[in-house]
């Protein structure tokens, strides 16, 4: 049996102190550097990032390819650079500054070539500089309990907690069923991937999915306050809110999904909210204050907490538990909350609050 070519994309933008481990990690796979096509997309990226690549593609020529952005367009649209020039049978993405497990395409590409899987979903693990610790519980979780092989039909109707594993960097994908795929979204602060993923769990015939972490997602604490500070723009209420929209098209469609997509508007928009209250709760016009309330108010109108089984992981999303404040179970007093457009501060919010 032939070896098939497995083409890696990666967007390149700001990774300097990190692309040289993800590299390494890549070039090391015991599935062999002449069966890989590694695609670095440099997005414009301001620091020393593709010095470092370059000298990866010096010593191998053959199987690194570098391609330069004359404007930044997002992770999103670096991969669909990156999908225009890809020729291995099989493809993937990864993010500059992650890295893989040595021996996790040697054990996924020969799976998915002899069961004609299109399709494969693996188990990753975070880390910082200081240690490697276990993900906190996922929704997503249940998917990975045990190696399985799922049919596309089973999927829809067994594992809705597909809406939870919207990442495109643990996974890989057959080129053929690439070729059916609406493209990323492009310059998107957020949820650029989710719509890519989900689409690909629907056109899949075949889908597997293995419990062993194969991929190594760095979480550092100065990338989460970027990633919160981000949270409060106009933009990233943007692309939350299209997400959302989207989401309510496939629970039309797809019935059996629509506990857990309401679960994954929850989790989205709850945080979302979180930073946008505490960080930036002045900033937006009247027009956008109201749009923000009613699409809040959209999404948790439609929640019944009695449907799900873990009922407190939904009423700490129900309720703003987070905010350091402790407040009874009233959805009036919530909405009071969320119905910050009258408001310049989350005080003047709390004050509302504690007098109704």
């Amino acid at each position: 049996m032939n070896i098939p070519k497995l083409s890696i994309i990666i967007p390149i933008f700001g990774a300097e102190k990190y692309i040289d481990k993800c590299l390494n990690s890549l070039i090391n796979q015991t599935y062999g550097i002449e069966n890989l096509e590694i695609i670095c997309i440099n997005d414009c990226t301001k620091d020393k990032s593709m010095d470092v690549v370059k000298k990866y593609k010096q010593k191998y020529p053959n199987n690194i390819i570098i391609q330069n952005h004359k404007i930044n367009k997002g992770p999103g649209g670096a991969r669909n650079t990156g999908l225009k020039l890809v020729t291995g049978e099989y493809i993937t993405f990864v993010d500059p500054d992650d890295y893989l497990e040595l021996k996790a395409y040697k054990y996924l590409i020969p799976k998915m070539q002899q069961n004609n899987i299109s399709l494969s979903c693996f188990d990753f693990i975070f880390f910082n500089e200081k240690e490697h610790f276990t993900k906190p519980k996922h929704p997503s979780s249940p998917l990975f309990k045990k190696e399985q092989l799922i049919s596309n039909s089973e999927l829809l109707k067994n594992n809705a907690e597909i809406i939870h594993s919207m990442s495109v960097w643990n996974k890989i994908y057959s080129r053929e069923l690439l070729s059916n795929i609406e493209p990323f979204l492009e310059n998107q602060l957020f949820n650029e991937d989710a719509k890519f993923s989900l689409e690909c769990f629907l056109n899949s015939s075949k889908i597997f999915f293995v419990n062993k972490k194969f991929y190594n997602y760095r979480k550092e604490a100065t990338s989460n306050a970027a990633t919160n500070k981000t949270y409060t723009t106009k933009s990233s209420y943007n692309c939350h809110l299209m997400h959302h929209n989207y989401l309510e098209t496939i629970k039309s469609k797809y019935p059996s999904l629509r506990n857990e997509i309401n679960i994954f508007h929850l989790n989205n928009w709850y945080q979302f909210m979180h930073n946008i209250l505490l960080e930036n709760i002045v900033t937006f016009s009247k027009e956008d204050k109201n749009c923000f309330y009613k699409a809040t108010r959209n999404i948790y109108s439609k929640i019944n907490i009695y449907n799900y089984k873990n009922k407190t992981h939904i009423l700490q999303r129900l309720l703003p538990l987070s905010f350091k404040y402790s407040f009874s179970l009233n959805s009036t007093k919530f909405l009071y909350f969320i119905l910050y457009k009258s408001s310049k501060t989350l005080h003047g919010i709390y004050r509302k609050i504690k007098n109704t």
